[in-house]
């Protein structure tokens, strides 16, 4: 993972790789950052919930580096208690050659991320960083149940399409900047979970062209582009499931 590089101040600079990474350790505890957090009584001045989340979007600014150390180290310890709890759980194995590589292929042919996979279909006790390991031959003991489970959502995925130079300039004439009002929208459908992925779960009618990368691009990237119907599409689409939600409580 990225380590800090060493400076004098005692504030460093947030860039999105640095997001990445912290992400990549939030995953590995299999807790949210609010459930990181609470009921923390050696939290530094400042930090909190709102900042941490921020630090895992689209923050783009300098952040004091004991926080950046004290997230670090939490990560770090939880990940430690879990790995625990799941190797007691498990039962660990030698993963076939052939599976490891069909990780990979999926991901390829499908376009989605394992990590992205997962939370799109609400799995949490499935270790994204775990799989990877496995699927780059870092580490050759998993658990072939797990493994079974993320090939068989990747089945239920269909190809990315690949669009042609043609089509994509013919697709992009219309790209605008999203709008500030837009991205606050989005940012908030995701911190309750709807982006990027579980949206396309969700919903059947969404365009090909539309995927959860492309959309963890709007939400990730600093001035990004986008066909603003797709933009209000993907906003229409997030309504439609938040009152159909609503309904089931009337």
């Amino acid at each position: 993972m990225t380590s800090l590089s060493k400076k004098s101040s005692n504030q460093i600079r947030w860039n999105r790789d640095l997001a990445n990474d912290l992400k990549l350790r939030v995953q590995a505890t299999k807790l949210t950052p609010r459930k990181l957090l609470e009921d923390r009584d050696d939290l530094p001045e400042g930090l909190h919930k709102d900042l941490f989340i921020a630090l895992l979007g689209s923050y783009n600014g300098k952040v004091e580096k004991s926080f950046v150390d004290y997230l670090y180290k939490l990560c770090q310890d939880e990940a430690k208690v879990d790995q625990f709890i799941r190797s007691k759980k498990r039962k660990y194995s030698d993963i076939p050659q052939h599976k490891r590589k069909q990780i990979l292929s999926e991901r390829a042919r499908t376009g989605v991320f394992v990590s992205l996979l997962l939370s799109s279909a609400g799995t949490t006790s499935i270790d994204a960083v775990t799989i990877m390991k496995l699927a780059n031959n870092k580490q050759i003991k998993g658990s072939e149940k797990d493994i079974d489970k993320v090939l068989e959502l990747y089945a239920l995925r269909p190809t990315k399409i690949v669009l042609s130079q043609v089509d994509y300039k013919r697709l992009s004439e219309n790209y605008l900047p999203i709008d500030e009002q837009s991205k606050i929208k989005l940012l908030r459908l995701r911190d309750i979970g709807l982006l990027p992925g579980i949206i396309f779960t969700l919903k059947s009618n969404c365009p090909s062209h539309l995927n959860p990368p492309i959309v963890s691009n709007w939400l990730n990237r600093e001035n990004q582009k986008a066909d603003p119907k797709d933009v209000l599409l993907v906003l229409d689409l997030c309504e439609d499931v938040l009152k159909e939600a609503l309904d089931l409580y009337k």
